[in-house]
This record gives C-alpha cells, structure tokens and sequence, in this order.
C-alpha cells in the first residue's frame, strides 16, 4: 500500500508497509540504523545521515500519506497503514504480539471486536443517536435499530481521538474491500465465492458486468488449455453478460508482468526478474543453456539507485548556462525516462529514444533528429559514439563523461572526455581529457563555471594591459606632436613594471561574476576582441591619455600661474614648470592606470555590485606607496628627474586620476541600457 524508501548515509532500504514492528527493526538493522522505529522522523532532509521518502501508486495509499507529516516517525506511519489498510486478522495480531488489551482483564482480540472499533463514529469525535432502541420496556431488551427508527448524527459531540481524515480513509478501504468480496452462489448477478488461491484470484474483473473472473482448466483431444473467465458467463452463459472475452491464462501473465515492470520502472527502479527451478539430484550438464530451461518465475525485483541531491541543481544551472544535458543509459526505457523526468532533463517520454531505434536511423536521419532527444535508452557502444558525433556535426562543443570500458570510444570521440577517478576504469581515465576525482557530475558544472572565470579574468587582464599601454602611446605621441617631452622611458619602464604589472595579476584572481552561469556559451569562433573589446580598448586608452595631458598643463599651470595663449603654454620654456609637469603627468598616469583596474573588475557591471577583491586592493596600495616614494625621496626623485609636488599638485593628480571611474561607470550604464 506505501512504500518507504529509508536512506542512511549510502545504504539504501526499499521498505512495503506494513510491517510488524520486529521486522522493521530487524531490516532497519541491516542498513546499519541502530534507533527504534518511533526515534526516526519522516524527513528526507539532504543535511541528515537518515531520510525517509514514502509514496504510493493507489488512490488510498496517496490519501494515508495526507495524514502523516515530518513530526511523525515511521512506527506512525507502519500502525497507520496496518490500522487502516491490513486485514483485520493481522490486526488482530499485530495487538496481541504488542500485548495490548482487548479489555482490562483480557488480552485477547476478536475479528467483530475490531471491526466494531473501526466503525465507530465516537472515536473521531460524533455520536450517532438511536443504533438501537426498546421495544418492550418491561424487559427491556435492546433491538438493534434497521431502519425501525430514524437515526440523528451529532458531529463533534466531543473530542476525538482519531482524525476525521483517518476515519473517512478506513470506511472507504472497508468499503472497497466488501465490494471487492465475491457474493454467495445464490446472487442474481452470478458472482459466486471461489478459493483464492491463484495470484489473479478476486483481481480480474470484468469490463461489462463487473463480474469477477475465474480460472479454468479446458481440455480437448488430451491437450489442457488455461483460460480465465467471466465468473456470470460460467454460471448463466450470455444472461446477464454477452460479451465477455476469454483470455489465456500465458499472454495474460505476460501482460501483467508487463504492465508490473513498467510500473516499477516508471518510479525509476531497475527491474530484476527472479526464477527457480528445482531438481532432485545435480543434472549432467551444468551448462546456462542447459540449466535455465523450464523455469518457475518467482517474481520481479526492484532496484533504485538514488538520484544524488545536487545533481538535479547542477542540471538546472546547466540550462540557464546554455548548456544542454543529454542521458545515454543502458537502462530500460521507462527507467530512463522517469529519471530523466526527475531530473528535469526531459518533461515526456517523447523525448526519448532506444538504441534499437537508432539502428533505423541514417547519419543523416539522426543528424535532423538528434535535437528532439535529450534521453538516450538500451544504447551500444557505437550508439554513443554516433551521438556524439551527431552533435558536434551540428556544430556543437560536445562533453562526454562515462565509467565504463564501453564509454571509452564516445569519450574520446567527444571535444571534453571526462573520466570518472573512483569507480572508471583505466582506459576510460587514459582516453580522457579531464577525471573527476570525486565522481561528481556537479564537479563538472563547477568546472564550467570556473572555466569561464578563467577566460573572463584573462580578457579583463589583457583589456586592462592593451588601454594603459595604448594610453602610453598615445600621450608619447601627443606630446612629440606637439613638441615637448611629457616622460622619459624610464618613467614607462616604471609604470610597466609597478602600475600595469600588479593590477594585471590581481585582475587574474577576480571571483566569477554572479551572471556568469547565465550567459550563455561563447561561439568558439570568436577572437579575444569580440563582443566590442576592440571599441572599449580604444576609447578607455585615449581616456586615460586625456587625464595624463590635463595634468601636465595642469602642472604648467600651477608652476606659472600667468595668462597665456595655447601657443605660450606649449613651448614654455621654465625647466621648473617642466618638470612639475612632467611629475604630475607621471603620477596622473600611474593612479589613472591603477584606478582603471577597478573598472575591469566587470566589463559592463558596476564596480559598486561587485564584492571585494583583496589582491586588487594590495596591488592599489602597493603602487600608490612607491609611486610616491619616488615622488618625495630626493634621491629616486633626482634619479627619475621628477620634483616633490605640493599638496595642491598632489590632489589635483589624484583627482584627474580619480576621474576615469564615473566616466567608464556612464559609459557601462549606457552599454547596459542599450543591450537590455
């Protein structure tokens, strides 16, 4: 009726309720769970060593399971489904074995007794007046009321001490189970009693009459023919029912088997059939073509192998990256789809596809369709190999992971082999590009994530590296053009070495951006300047050269505070004048750079949505400190022909330097805007 899944740590246990409660702890035992049954709480929570997942296929089952919350262990749920949903008889000795009382001085339980119990409206709390009444008061013997008398119900008369829910459950399994029961001989509709003792009995019903059906054993000309049949067709032929069907007792089986593993794989159970076959003494040949001949089925076996919690995240993570995960199983194909569909890597089973199915196909044929799939079922080896190949003849950048020796041919077929390090074997590892040390398909979507932090922190370093050193050449150029010496090569020599080296190296340790699982993949044909890198180099670096020629006229400016046309302040002649300008230009030029590096944290995020990055900040201070250090100390300042700045000069700098954030921060703003 409910089925526990009960987890501890890696051991799994597949539990039917109910149970007694002897062997609930024996079974709890064998999976190395130590507590009583009534200590361990219905929750599957992830962060707990022991979960509990219950379900149900039935009507009824679903409806228990409304009843039953985390505060319940799974000794409630155990007595619940025996209360409701076993036969009484197991009630009744599942009482007795619990030692409890019947009444004060009697230990023993009766079938009326319980069946009395669970029909009574008084444990939920309602009364049902005048069940029975007084006829002749002089004796005043109790009749029991069969429509004698009308009945009055008194809901909530008191309070219960079972749920209204659990009451209204346990008259609707009663009822179903009196309805399912087979009448005398003497009902009209033929529906006689017969011997339950095949597994089909009082299960087989029959679509027109609702007749139940009956096993037969037909024999003609000495050959035996096992039918079932509609139980009223038997009895009165065509009286009440015309047209029944007759079904063999084989194909019938086969259907129901079926129609069971199918079941069990839906819920993304690997199905294992079990069979016997005894023999009195050892046979000659010992031989499996031999041995596994004229066999008795037992039954079916069902396997899980849970579904790891992360995986369904990553899966997610990986469509919003633009990723698109497919699943090649050898798996049956209903197993494959209902795990697939939990995944969320499929919603139908139109999405999958057999490897029987691919056999049909062309290259071309499965080029066309190969988009349509997502889940991959029963496949061969080669079907993973045509797979892959199929996609990345679609142009796409294929990853393959595996375990097996079967995966090793798709695996190196594939642009990413992945490997996995615990439980792939050696040619799977050897044919791979990447191993996963922990088995983790999560590992991989990490992989992907700081994949791309890499690539992005490379761009953002070289766009940093190709703006200052453009900003160099151009303010050099300007300043030959115009016919004056703005800084010496030893001055460039510097800020290459302590400017622009630090910042780049700090930029190489950025976090990924919190966007950056949303993107969604780069086309691998791009070159390093795509996306308008080319355009941002360009007018980020004749930023920069424009606050390095403010402050050199700025530093003329302040040295000969006279008026004079543009002419006069280009060719001034006063070496002090020079000098300071040059120093500021050299100090302007230096902070820009350093301050530009925080523009290139994001190339179109807000410096002020990022977090913190240390390494930047120490290579900012780091810079800032040397800088001026041979600004001030006579002897650097005497080796790079530069003179202190005043205080004014020294803010003035800072300020132009300061400036390149709100201008890029516009800039972006509007970059943002537009690509909305």
């Amino acid at each position: 009726m409910i089925t526990a899944i009960i987890r501890n740590k890696e051991n799994t246990l597949v539990l039917e309720l109910p149970h007694s409660i002897y062997d609930i702890y024996e079974k709890l035992r064998s999976i190395g769970i130590m507590q009583p049954p009534k200590q361990i709480p219905l929750t599957d929570n992830e962060d707990e060593d022991i979960g509990v997942k219950l379900f149900s296929e039935s009507d009824f089952g679903q409806h228990l399971l409304l009843t039953l919350n985390e505060k319940n262990t799974i000794a409630d749920a155990n007595m619940l489904t025996l209360v409701i949903g076993a036969a009484s008889e197991d009630i009744k000795e599942e009482l007795e074995q619990q030692g409890v009382k019947c009444f004060e001085d009697s230990p023993e339980w009766t079938i009326s007794r319980i069946r009395s119990i669970l029909q009574n409206e008084k444990y939920c709390g309602d009364v049902l007046m005048q069940k029975t009444f007084r006829q002749d008061f002089i004796n005043r013997k109790a009749i029991k009321n069969t429509g004698q008398l009308p009945m009055y119900l008194i809901e909530n008369h008191h309070e219960g001490i079972v749920s209204r829910e659990k009451y209204d459950a346990v008259q609707a399994e009663m009822a179903r189970r009196n309805a399912a029961k087979s009448p005398s001989k003497n009902a009209v509709t033929g529906m006689a009693s017969y011997a339950s003792k095949y597994a089909l009995s009082e299960r087989l019903v029959c679509g027109e009459c609702g007749t139940l059906y009956r096993r037969c054993t037909w024999t003609r000309n000495g050959e035996k023919r096992v039918v079932w049949r509609c139980v009223s067709r038997l009895d009165y032929g065509k009286k009440y029912c015309h047209n029944s069907p007759t079904l063999d007792e084989a194909p019938l089986q086969q259907a129901i088997l079926a129609a069971l593993n199918k079941a069990m794989a839906d819920k993304a159970l690997r199905v294992l059939a079990a069979a016997e076959r005894l023999y009195d003494a050892l046979p000659d040949r010992q031989e499996p073509e031999d041995l596994e001949q004229d066999l008795c089925f037992i039954g079916l076996a069902g396997m899980i192998d849970p579904v790891r919690p992360e995986v369904k995240a990553a899966i997610q993570q990986c469509r919003t990256a633009g990723i698109r995960p497919v699943m090649i199983t050898g798996d049956h194909k209903d197993t494959a789809v209902a795990i697939g569909k939990e995944l969320g890597i499929i919603t139908d089973a139109s999405q999958a596809v057999t490897g029987s199915a691919l056999d049909s196909l062309t290259d071309e044929e499965l080029d066309k369709a190969v988009e349509k799939y997502s889940v991959y079922a029963r496949v061969q080896p080669e079907h993973k190999v045509r797979i892959v190949n199929a996609w990345r003849r679609k142009g796409a950048i294929t990853a393959m992971t595996g375990d097996g020796v079967n995966d090793a041919p798709s695996i190196k077929s594939a642009d990413i082999g992945v490997g996995m390090g615990i439980t792939g074997t050696d040619v799977t590892k050897n044919v791979a590009d990447m191993v996963l040390s922990d088995d983790n398909f999560a590992t991989i979507v990490t992989a992907v994530e700081e994949g791309r932090r890499v690539y992005d922190n490379i761009r953002k370093s070289i766009q940093f590296l190709l703006s200052s050193n453009l900003a160099e050449v151009l303010t050099i150029l300007v300043a030959t053009l115009l016919g004056f010496t703005i800084l010496e090569p030893v001055h460039l020599l510097w800020i290459n070495l302590i400017t622009d080296c630090f910042p780049a190296l700090a930029l190489g340790m950025e976090r990924g951006e919190p966007e950056i699982m949303r993107r969604r993949p780069r086309d691998p044909k791009d070159g390093i300047f795509a996306g308008g890198m080319g355009f941002d180099v360009a007018w980020q670096g004749l930023l920069v050269t424009a606050v390095t020629l403010l402050a050199y006229f700025s530093g003329l400016l302040l040295t000969c505070p006279v008026q004079m046309d543009w002419a006069a302040l280009v060719h001034i002649t006063d070496p002090l004048a020079h000098k300071t300008g040059m120093t500021m230009a050299f100090f302007t030029l230096s902070m820009a750079e350093i301050f530009h590096s925080f523009n290139m944290r994001s190339r179109r995020a807000s410096l002020f949505s990022m977090g913190q990055n240390g390494y930047l900040w120490g290579a900012m201070v780091l810079s800032l400190v040397l800088s001026t250090v041979v600004l001030y100390v006579p002897a650097l300042a005497a080796a790079f022909d530069f003179v202190p700045l005043s205080g004014t000069a020294y803010g003035v700098s800072m300020a132009l330097a300061l400036a390149v954030i709100p201008v890029v921060e516009l800039v972006k703003a509007v970059q943002r805007a537009v690509h909305r």
